[in-house]
């Protein structure tokens, strides 16, 4: 039973790092200009600046794993944990990757982080933001070779509820996991009363790069 609470700080820890190291990659990737005056301390804050957003969906992503593995608690079959939260993970890594992606390809046309009516505008070559054709293409292939990573190192994360044995006290472990599920709702309600924290600087780029672009595709 300790593996079901294990894999969800696992799925919860790994989706927060990621969106974490999305952060300084994003600022990376923008011209020198953008980062003219920018210092050490800002990239930090920038990353700290942007977790209550990266909590609010990292927790929202873990809502289904923890799904699963409670639901395991009480069905005999403990194969399917690990095939359900696979076939997850593959499709909510294709589309972190696309989001992480658009929004780097987004940012230098229009200045502003990427928002629910955006990302769709960067598949069709000289669209909206008026990219060329060859642009958007690089921009698919690095989308595949991130969605390759991310679920890669998720698909990893599943080895944890493959096998699994039945509860013994299930009705102890139903409630432990109704816990699990509380602090994951109190993660997601966090992150959505601190959403104004990324507008910390009057550097207009530290606040879009502290923005969590998966929760600017769900609140703009």
């Amino acid at each position: 039973m300790k593996r079901r609470l294990l894999y969800l700080v696992v799925v919860f820890a790994g989706f927060l790092a990621l969106f974490v190291l999305e952060k300084p990659l994003f600022m990376l990737f923008q011209s020198g200009k953008a980062l003219a005056g920018v210092t050490a301390g800002d990239w930090f804050r920038v990353i700290w600046h942007g977790l209550p957003a990266d909590i609010c969906v990292a927790a929202c992503l873990t809502l289904f794993p923890w799904i699963t593995v409670f639901v395991s608690v009480w069905t005999r079959g403990q194969r399917w944990p690990g095939v359900a939260n696979r076939i997850y993970f593959i499709f909510i890594s294709l589309f972190l990757a696309a989001v992480f992606i658009g929004n780097m390809i987004y940012y230098p046309f229009r200045r502003l982080p990427i928002d629910g009516g955006s990302l769709m505008q960067l598949l069709l070559p000289g669209g909206a933001v008026g990219a060329p054709g060859w642009f958007v293409i690089v921009g698919i292939f690095f989308t595949a070779v991130v969605w390759l990573l991310i679920n890669r190192g998720l698909g990893i994360c599943t080895r944890l509820v493959n096998g699994l044995r039945p509860a013994i006290n299930r009705g102890w472990w139903s409630a432990v996991m109704v816990i699990a599920g509380g602090l994951l709702v109190m993660g997601v309600l966090y992150g959505t009363c601190h959403a104004g924290y990324a507008d910390f600087s009057n550097n207009a780029f530290l606040n879009h790069a502290a923005v969590n672009p998966v929760f600017s595709l769900f609140v703009k």
